[in-house]
């Protein structure tokens, strides 16, 4: 079935699923990274009830969201039904020229119209830091658009293989050094766009990339419905 390869987050749950993972290091942790070098970024033509809800959870919760593209055309297809997506690269690439100078600034893109937040930002930032990357993608166990390129993904013991472009976190520069290569059409697929970036060996050690294997900040629930259970308390969620 066509839907099944979606690669949007549906009814995504983000930041904070999973079990909390200890770091024992005879080194001192780092310094944590303070709520107010966190910026959210969105694409949003329309005010949907999945973007009022988006926004609800993320006002709630104490995010600082900036919408890209809100009363614009949408130019980006149908990606219920195909490829697609191109125009939120290209807002993003925009944006980000704003901040790509502010090496400290980290910078989550995500969808709106079927995400929600379920943690806090300090949590958040707090397993940011902990997988040690400059940027993670979102991961998922569906390969979406082009599924003769899964054997070029690295392989892993554990988790999801694959990239979802539902989700993105990183510090600013290097997210900036990611969106400024595109230079391809508003109704292209992002998610093919940053696919290849990912799968070349050199720009992933030169940019540092990673996915979320686990779903330790990203978790999306296309194919993997079954595999979640939330429980949700007055300071984080847990699996």
């Amino acid at each position: 079935v066509a839907m099944e390869y979606l690669h949007l987050f549906y009814l995504s749950v983000f930041a904070v699923l999973g079990i909390m993972h200890s770091v024992q290091s005879a080194e001192k942790d780092p310094e944590s990274i303070p709520t107010d070098k966190l910026l959210v970024l969105t694409v949003a033509t329309q005010e949907t009830d999945g973007f009022l809800r988006f926004m609800q959870t993320a006002q709630y919760l104490n995010y600082t969201v900036k919408v890209l593209g809100m009363g614009d055309e949408w130019k980006g297809g149908d990606v219920g039904k195909s490829i697609g997506g191109g125009q939120k690269v290209q807002l993003l690439k925009e944006a980000m020229q704003n901040f790509a100078d502010q090496e400290d600034l980290v910078v989550m893109s995500v969808d709106s119209y079927d995400v929600i937040f379920a943690g806090g930002p300090e949590e958040l930032l707090k397993k940011f830091q902990q997988a040690n990357h400059k940027v993670l993608f979102a991961a998922e166990g569906l390969i979406w658009p082009d599924k003769r390129l899964a054997d070029k993904y690295p392989s892993v013991r554990s988790g999801k293989r694959y990239l979802n472009s539902g989700g993105i976190i990183g510090y600013a520069p290097y997210i900036n050094q990611i969106v400024q290569q595109w230079n391809l059409q508003e109704n292209d697929d992002d998610q093919l766009f940053y696919t290849k970036i990912y799968l070349d060996p050199l720009q992933r050690e030169r940019l540092n990339l990673t996915l979320d294997h686990k779903c330790q900040i990203f978790q999306n629930l296309n194919g993997a419905i079954d595999e979640v259970l939330l429980k949700f308390g007055t300071d984080r969620v847990r699996a």
